[in-house]
């Protein structure tokens, strides 16, 4: 054995990723096909109470509206209900929830959902 080779560095080699675990670019979520309607999911705020219909699916066309008088029926002597969706802002009650949804649903176990908090006294200021 030679001086030089010992002296050379070894390349470490790694093993080739294959072609499916390559990372895909995420997809633009403008190009993502919205169901006709839309899973929801009520989380109480604060010290609102915990509904007994926490889950359901409402018509994407439907705005924020829809769930805010949804919840007064809900919590009957309660008007001033309170939304936020993704536990961070109130959206605008003309907010159509086919926007909400294409920008903050959540995936939980292979189901994308919106999630919305609901509050009986402003939360978030």
């Amino acid at each position: 054995m030679s001086d030089s080779a010992a002296a050379e560095p070894v390349a470490a080699t790694e093993p080739a990723a294959p072609a499916a675990a390559a990372a895909a670019p995420e997809p633009d979520r403008a190009s993502v096909v919205i169901p006709d309607k839309v899973l929801v999911k009520l989380k109480p705020i604060g010290g609102a109470p915990i509904l007994k219909v926490k889950t359901f699916s409402v018509p994407k066309k439907k705005t924020a509206f829809y769930i805010l008088n949804f919840l007064r029926k809900q919590l009957p002597g309660h008007d001033d209900v309170t939304i936020c969706i993704a536990m961070s802002f109130s959206p605008s009650p003309d907010e159509p929830l086919e926007d909400l949804y294409r920008c903050f649903a959540v995936l939980r176990q292979g189901k994308p959902y919106l999630e919305v908090g609901y509050s009986l006294q402003p939360a978030f200021g």
